[in-house]
């Protein structure tokens, strides 16, 4: 028993007998033996907070005392790192004759909480355990990299998938918070959220990116104070929605000979207009060779088209080129050549025969343009020479460029009349002129000239015709033909009808052939025409 425990039961109230026989049995006893540790426990130095890689500031402080909580000189305890892979000063420590025992703890690489473990054997029983703890702060910003991929793929207009990321990590690869990383747009538009980031816990600071309304390659960029930047690049794409739509209207119409530019407009389906986008146009037939051309910043994109010179609607149609336009719809447009300017006007006929008591006759021209296109629309003045009366004196071309009039005769004269129509308001119009035979009514009467004759056998006789019709027009000559005006002799044993002027029938030859008398006259279609007869006496 050592003497401090006996001074301990002195003062416990003791006798004095009993403590003679105490110090009696410690001398008898020789040399004091140590006593047993039994208890363990942690003086200071948890918890703590360093960088990695750094010595904690305080040691790692244990004491050991035995049953009586006294301690415990000369105890030996083991220290081990048992998480953040850190060291220490020693795998031992002694206690002193306080029971103390102290190491030195420097912090792993990994941030986070670190652990050592002291243990102290006790007998043969399990040993006792103490753990320290010390939170380990990453290092100085040292890397500065992306997260997942740096080029990326989106809809032009539309926010991408997922957002763009960056870490920031110590030189042991810790993740680092709390640094401050700004992003910025490089190209194609578009807008950043949030345009200023802290890292969080794991070191990562995040930014969406909406994309601008220009297709193609668009470019961002994260930088941090220090560290460096990360670029990033995002190719624009059409959205499903994207729309294709014509603004010059349908059909487009241009006229013959000249040229009009077609225009289309690529937008997002809620009406933003996308830049960047190639467009094919194409014309069948007219202008066989493609055309392309690529949407402004207002998404416009035209292409010239040349119209022929023949009036008529052709086929066109503008899309998407390349891969992009893949699945969108197309448009498909008319194109129609239109005629130019009425300069032509073209009349089947120039002469028109009419006849007394036939009403009333049609006349009609067709309005070109100079490629012979008919002209829609085109005013034509209409004039008479003549009596008469025209429906109109001003009509309008149709669709298929013919213009018409009525021509009504309103007396009984057979005259010749003239019609004449020119392009209203066009000074150098040409002028179609129609020349209008009138021809008589029906025969009614003839009469002969001279109305007798007289001879001898063998002598000729050459009466001349005149027709008139119930108006007393008298009948033209070219109007008294052989097929409908037959000559007739009452007596042809007196006189012989030699022949009739051919093929017009207003005259005849007779000749005596014996003494008699007959008289001559004209059959119409079969019809006797009344009137007077030629009287001729052979002698």
């Amino acid at each position: 028993m050592t003497m401090t425990k006996i001074f301990r039961a002195a003062t416990r109230g003791a006798s004095l007998v009993l403590l003679a026989l105490l110090l009696a049995a410690c001398d008898a006893g020789g040399a004091s033996s140590p006593e047993l540790p039994t208890a363990l426990e942690i003086v200071s130095g948890t918890p703590q907070q360093a960088t990695v890689d750094a010595t904690l500031p305080n040691p790692l402080v244990v004491r050991v005392t035995d049953d009586d909580g006294d301690p415990v000189p000369g105890a030996v305890v083991n220290f081990m790192v048992t998480a953040g892979g850190g060291t220490l000063d020693g795998a031992t420590a002694t206690t002193g004759s306080d029971g103390l025992a102290a190491n030195r703890w420097t912090l792993g690489p990994t941030s986070g909480v670190q652990r050592v473990e002291a243990r102290l054997a006790v007998g043969t029983g399990q040993p006792v355990r103490r753990e320290f703890t010390a939170a380990a702060a990453p290092g100085a910003p040292a890397t500065f990299t992306a997260v997942g991929p740096v080029s990326v793929s989106g809809s032009a207009g539309y926010d991408l998938a997922q957002p763009l990321a960056v870490r920031v990590s110590d030189a042991n690869g810790n993740p680092v918070p709390g640094v401050a990383v700004g992003w910025t747009l490089l190209s194609g538009g578009g807008t950043l959220t949030p345009v200023q980031a802290a890292t969080d816990s794991q070191g990562v600071a995040r930014a969406g990116w909406t994309l601008g309304l220009r297709l193609g390659s668009q470019g961002a960029r994260a930088s941090a104070a220090g560290l460096g930047q990360v670029a990033f690049t995002a190719g624009a794409g059409l959205h499903a929605s994207t729309v294709l739509e014509s603004v010059t209207p349908v059909p487009f119409e241009v006229t013959v000979g000249m040229q009009g530019t077609r225009i289309v407009r690529l937008r997002t389906a809620d009406g933003r207009p996308l830049q960047g986008g190639a467009i094919l146009f194409l014309a069948a037939r007219a202008n066989p060779e493609s055309v392309r051309d690529t949407t402004d910043a207002a998404g416009l994109a035209s292409a010239p088209w040349n119209a022929p010179t023949h009036a008529d609607t052709y086929a066109g149609s503008a899309e998407i080129d390349g891969p992009r336009g893949r699945g969108l719809p197309l448009i498909s447009t008319l194109l129609r050549a239109t005629a130019s300017a009425p300069v032509k006007i073209v009349f089947p006929v120039s002469g028109v025969d009419l006849a007394l008591g036939v009403q009333p006759a049609p006349l009609r021209v067709k309005v070109t343009d100079q490629y012979g296109n008919p002209a829609p629309g085109a005013p034509v003045a209409w004039t008479l020479q003549g009596q008469g009366t025209l429906s109109q004196t001003s009509s309008t071309s149709g669709q298929d460029g013919f213009a018409t009039t009525t021509l009504t005769i309103n007396n009984n004269s057979a005259e010749r009349r003239l019609v004449q129509a020119r392009i209203a308001g066009y000074a150098g119009s040409p002028v179609a002129t129609f020349a209008v035979r009138v021809a008589p009514a029906p025969p009614v009467s003839v009469t002969f000239s001279p109305a007798s004759f007289t001879g001898t056998v063998g002598s000729e006789f050459r009466p001349n015709l005149k027709v008139r019709d119930q108006y007393g027009n008298v009948y033209p000559d070219s109007l008294v033909s052989e097929n409908l005006f037959r000559w007739e002799v009452t007596n042809p044993a007196a006189v012989e009808l030699v022949g009739v002027g051919s093929p017009y029938a207003y005259h005849a030859l007779l000749r005596g052939r014996a003494p008699g008398t007959a008289v001559v006259r004209v059959r119409y279609q079969g019809t006797l025409l009344p009137g007077s007869s030629a009287t001729i006496t052979v002698q």
